[in-house]
C-alpha cells in the first residue's frame, strides 16, 4: 500500500487490475478468489473506494461524486463474481443480479450472469419458480441470441464455475419459448439440448410436437422425433406413442399409423396404450379388418384388450355393415370381462335393423331396458328402425314408452317419425307431428322438406307451396335440396317457368345446380314436347363443366328418339363417346 499516496491519481480499474494480480501470485487457487471478494464487497457502490484493513489510516481516492452507473461500466466480470459470492444465498443473488440490471453498461442480454444465477436458483426447489420468472423475462426482454446460443452458454456456465448440470433449467427454457408461441427458437432449443446429453421432459415434448403438428408444422414435428428416435434409451414405446397422439390429435391418421408400424418394426417393446391408439387409428380410417387384426394381435402378446377399443373396433364393423364381425367382437368383449355398454348396444341395434332384422333389433332394446338405462339416442335409433320397417304401430308403442320414461323428444325423432307416417301413408299422424314441432318452434329445415319432398312427388304442388310458405315465414331458409325437391315437383306437372324461377333463387342464394337437378329440367322439358329447350338445356350443362351422368345422358338420348330425332341421338351418342362418356341406352 506504500504505493498509494493522498495525491494518487491511479485508475480504479487499474488498481483492480494490480490487486488481482498479486493476489493470484500470492494466494492459492482456493483462497485467491475469497480474497478478491473481500477486496472487492459485494455492493458495487463501493468500488471506487481504497480497501483498507485500518480505516484510521485509510486514505480516500478522490473519485467523481456522479452515481456508478454515469461514470462506470459495469462489467460483468463483477456481476459473474458477486453472484458467485451470494451463491449460499439465492435471494440476494436475484437481487443483485436484478440491481446490475439497471446499471449502465450492464450487458443485459448476455447469457453468462444468467446462466450462473439460473444454477444458485435451481440448486433448491423453493427457488425454482424465481427461475421460471427469471427465464420468462429474460426470454422476452430484448435479449437478441438465438435459443441454441443461450443452452449452450448455460451449459459453459455450469462446466467454468462447477455447477452440477441441472436439466430444470432447460427445461424451464423450452416452456417459456413453447408457452411464448416462439416455436423457432422452442425447436433450437430442444435439438441444443439434445446435441448436449439431455432429453426434454416428456410433457414439454409432447406440448412441443403436438403444437407443430396442430400448426401443420409436420416436417418440423417429425425432424424432432427423429432426434429422439437416434437416442436409442430415449426411443420407446412412450415417445412413439407421443407422436401418434400428436397425429390423431389433428386428423393425421395416416402420420399416426406409419409411426406405430415403424415402431412395430423395431425391436422396442410395444405396451398396451400404443396398441390402444392403434385400434383408434384404424378405427377413424374405417378399415375394420385392421382394426380386427390389430387386436387379435394384442391378445396374442399376451396384452389386455381394453372394452373402449373393443367398442371401437364393434362400431367401426357396423358402420361397415360387418354385423356378424361386430357381433363376435360383442361376444368375445363380454367374455373378456368387459360387460355390454350403451354405445354398442345402440349401434348394435342400428346394424340390426340396417341389415334388414329388426326383431334382433328389438331383442337388444328390451335388453336395454332390462340392463341398462335406454337414453334419448336408444330410442331414436330403435324408432328410425321401426319407421324403416314400416311397423308404425310399434313406432307409437315406444314413442309412448319415451315419453312415459321422461325423455324429451328431440327435433330428430320428430322428422323420423313424420318421415315414417309419410311413407306409411299416414297423413293424419304425421301433420300431427309436423304442427307440434312448428308451434313448440323446434321445426327445422327437415322437417319443412319432409312435407315439401313427400307432396312433390306425389304431384300436390298446392299442398308443397303451402308448406314453403309457412317455412318462409317462419325464417327457415331452405336448402339447396329443398329448392330441387320444388323444382322436381314443377317439372313432374309441366310447371317449367316455376320451376326455372326456382333455378334463379337456388343461385342468387349461392347453391349450385347439380346434374341431377338438370337431369330434372331435362326431363321436363321433354315432357312438355320443347325439345329444343331440353338440349339447349343440356348444352348449358356442358359449357359449365358439370359432367353428365349416364341417368342424363339417357335421358337426352331417348328424347330425341322419342320426338324422331333419331339421327341427332347418333351423331350426340357418337361425339358422348369420343369425350370419354358412354351412354347405355340404344
Amino acid at each position: 500500500m506504500k504505493l498509494l499516496s493522498s495525491s494518487s491519481t491511479i485508475p480504479p480499474r487499474l488498481l483492480f487490475s494490480l490487486i488481482l494480480r498479486k493476489s493470484n501470485s500470492s494466494a492459492s487457487p482456493s483462497t485467491s478468489l475469497h480474497k478478491i471478494f473481500e477486496l472487492f464487497p459485494s455492493n458495487t457502490d463501493d468500488i471506487g473506494k481504497e480497501p483498507t484493513s485500518d480505516p484510521q489510516t485509510s486514505v480516500k481516492i478522490r473519485t467523481s461524486q456522479k452515481p456508478i452507473s454515469e461514470n462506470r461500466v459495469l462489467k460483468q466480470s463483477i456481476v459473474i463474481r458477486t453472484l458467485l459470492a451470494r451463491n449460499d444465498d439465492p435471494v440476494s443473488a436475484l437481487e443483485y443480479y436484478k440491481w446490475a440490471e439497471k446499471n449502465h453498461g450492464f450487458a443485459s442480454g448476455s447469457a453468462d450472469p444468467l446462466g450462473v444465477l439460473l444454477h444458485i436458483l435451481v440448486k433448491s426447489p423453493e427457488h425454482c419458480r424465481m427461475a421460471k420468472n427469471l427465464l420468462n423475462h429474460y426470454v422476452f426482454s430484448d435479449s437478441v441470441l438465438s435459443a441454441a446460443v443461450i443452452v449452450r452458454r448455460i451449459v459453459n456456465c455450469s462446466k467454468r464455475f462447477g455447477f452440477e448440470l441441472n436439466p430444470r433449467v432447460f427445461n424451464y427454457l423450452l416452456n417459456v419459448y413453447i408457452k411464448g408461441h416462439r416455436y423457432t427458437d422452442a425447436i433450437g432449443c430442444f435439438r441444443t439440448m439434445v446435441i448436449c446429453g439431455m432429453m426434454p421432459w416428456i410433457p414439454y415434448t409432447k406440448k412441443l410436437l403436438s403444437t407443430l403438428v396442430e400448426r401443420n408444422m409436420l416436417g418440423q414435428a417429425q425432424s424432432l422425433f427423429r432426434c429422439v428416435v437416434l437416442r436409442p434409451e430415449s426411443y420407446d414405446c412412450a415417445t412413439v406413442h407421443l407422436m401418434m397422439l400428436a397425429c390423431l390429435q389433428v386428423g393425421k391418421v395416416e402420420e399416426a399409423q406409419k409411426y406405430f408400424m415403424e415402431a412395430r418394426g423395431s425391436e422396442i417393446k410395444l405396451e398396451s396404450s400404443i396398441y390402444r391408439t392403434a385400434v383408434e387409428a384404424a378405427c377413424r380410417k374405417l378399415d375394420d379388418k385392421l382394426a380386427c387384426s390389430l387386436l387379435r394381435e394384442i391378445k396374442e402378446k399376451g396384452l389386455v384388450v381394453s372394452g373402449n377399443s373393443f367398442t371401437c373396433v364393434i362400431c367401426t364393423c357396423l358402420k361397415q355393415r360387418n354385423i356378424v364381425e361386430a357381433i363376435r367382437l360383442k361376444d368375445e368383449m363380454i367374455r373378456s370381462g368387459h360387460p355390454m355398454n350403451l354405445r354398442v348396444a345402440n349401434n348394435l341395434m342400428k346394424g340390426c335393423y340396417l341389415h334388414g332384422d329388426l326383431n334382433s333389433a328389438l331383442e337388444l332394446f328390451n335388453i336395454i331396458k332390462d340392463e341398462l338405462t335406454p337414453n334419448e339416442n336408444t330410442y331414436s335409433v330403435i324408432l328410425e328402425g321401426c319407421c324403416r320397417s314400416g311397423d308404425m304401430e310399434k313406432v307409437q308403442e315406444i314413442h309412448k314408452e319415451m315419453k312415459q320414461a321422461g325423455i324429451p323428444t328431440s327435433i330428430c325423432v320428430v322428422n323420423s317419425l313424420i318421415k315414417g307416417f309419410l311413407e306409411a301413408q299416414l297423413m293424419e299422424d304425421a301433420t300431427k307431428f309436423f304442427d307440434v314441432a312448428v308451434e313448440t318452434g323446434i321445426a327445422n329445415v327437415y322437417t319443412y322438406n319432409n312435407f315439401i319432398s313427400w307432396f312433390c312427388k306425389e304431384g300436390m304442388m298446392d299442398k308443397a307451396y303451402a308448406i314453403w310458405d309457412k317455412m318462409i315465414d317462419k325464417g327457415v331458409e331452405p336448402t339447396a335440396n329443398v329448392y330441387g325437391n320444388m323444382i322436381l315437383g314443377n317439372c313432374r306437372k309441366g310447371n317449367m317457368d316455376a320451376a326455372i324461377d326456382f333455378v334463379s333463387k337456388m343461385l342468387q342464394k349461392n347453391f349450385k345446380v347439380n346434374v341431377v337437378t338438370y337431369g330434372v329440367l331435362i326431363q321436363g322439358y321433354f315432357n312438355g314436347s320443347e325439345s329444343e329447350k331440353a338440349l339447349g338445356m343440356f348444352d348449358h350443362m356442358m359449357s359449365l363443366g358439370i359432367a353428365p351422368t349416364n341417368f342424363t345422358l339417357n335421358i337426352l338420348i331417348r328424347g330425341l328418339c322419342k320426338f324422331g330425332r333419331t339421327a341427332e341421338a347418333k351423331e350426340r351418342m357418337k361425339k358422348l363417346v369420343e369425350m370419354g362418356f358412354s351412354p347405355v341406352c340404344t
